[in-house]
């Protein structure tokens, strides 16, 4: 802007300063004329010839209009720089708007995809947790650092909106954002919140397992001491001790234990062999170990049930947000 200026009075002085220059008029001398202030003789080839300066009244308005017609000038060049300006920034605003929501578009839909191939692995019945890749971009956080004004006035400039129109159509878009940000999330948390769950109820799991084991070999040792030999032929002992070695101790080492076959296999069988033996107090400690495994898995299972809930609801959400998306979208060309 400086050199604008700076061009203007350069080129105004250009103009003011010559001016002088055009008020001699060289006229030959004649004993009638009035016109001049001063005379000024001299002889050139044995002639007289005399020299006036002649006021011109064009040349002094001309200066005194100059100044005016310079800073019309500079303001006129200044505002159209400002326009031009405010153009360019509001079209950039909005087509950043633009780009930003259409770049939700696809990982919307793949996000849908992935989560639908995870509960297929999800409902089968295995003790390992399938992963899912949650898309960090559909946070929206982008979208904070854009000028909500600004996109108002790209949809009345340059979608020929009315203002009101501009007003619904932002509002619209806002709303979908927030909902957006709150589907990721809901998403976000939940999972966390099932991977925290499981290990929590997986690990008390385990450590049941082992109490359960001990508590077992104390039970059989009891039985030894009261038949005064070894009871792994035991009829109240070799039930339960097959089921460990066919269920539990292969497993042991790894403790990558099927919930739902421990549960039908394992402790739903053994809970049967010592309700047979119920009217022995030596085995409530058994009794109260299995019932806890039982319920870990209870938990286990539920959180499973819960999270399935969850991502179906995501799932219907997004894909009502990806419909809403293409509707905007369209409101934007």
């Amino acid at each position: 802007m400086k050199h604008i200026f700076i061009f203007i009075f350069f080129f105004s002085t250009i103009i003011s300063f010559p001016q002088s220059k055009k008020n001699l008029h060289l006229i030959p001398s004649q004993n009638n004329t009035k016109a001049s202030t001063k005379v000024y003789s001299n002889k050139v080839n044995d002639k007289n010839l005399n020299i006036y300066i002649k006021p011109s009244s064009n040349s002094n308005t001309f200066k005194d209009i100059l100044p005016i017609l310079t800073l019309l000038l500079g303001i006129f060049i200044n505002r159209s720089i400002d326009f031009l300006t405010d153009r360019k920034r509001i079209k950039k605003h909005g087509e950043r708007w633009k780009i930003e929501l259409n770049s939700l578009e696809t990982p919307i839909n793949k996000q849908n995809e992935i989560i639908k191939t995870f509960l297929i692995e999800h409902e089968k019945e295995k003790a390992e947790v399938p992963q899912m890749t949650i898309y960090s971009s559909l946070d929206c956080k982008t979208f904070d650092s854009l000028d909500k004004p600004e996109l108002i006035k790209y949809l009345e400039k340059y979608r020929s909106k009315k203002y009101s129109e501009s007003i619904k159509i932002s509002n619209k878009i806002q709303a979908f954002i927030s909902i957006q940000k709150g589907i990721f999330e809901n998403l976000n948390i939940k999972f966390k919140d099932y991977l925290r769950e499981i290990s929590l109820h997986t690990t008390s799991l385990n450590n049941n397992l082992q109490e359960l084991h001990r508590i077992f070999g104390d039970y059989a040792v009891e039985i030894d001491k009261e038949i005064g030999k070894s009871s792994i032929h035991d009829d109240r002992v070799k039930p339960i001790l097959i089921l460990f070695e066919n269920e539990i101790i292969p497993y042991r080492e790894n403790a990558l234990y099927n919930i739902y076959h421990i549960d039908d296999k394992f402790y739903k069988p053994l809970i049967g062999i010592l309700t047979q033996l119920r009217h022995d107090d030596r085995t409530k400690p058994l009794i109260t170990s299995v019932r806890q495994g039982m319920i870990s898995i209870n938990y286990i299972k539920n959180e499973k049930y819960y999270l399935k809930v969850n991502l179906e609801s995501t799932i219907t959400q997004y894909t009502q947000q990806a419909k809403e998306l293409e509707i905007i979208l369209k409101e934007l060309k």
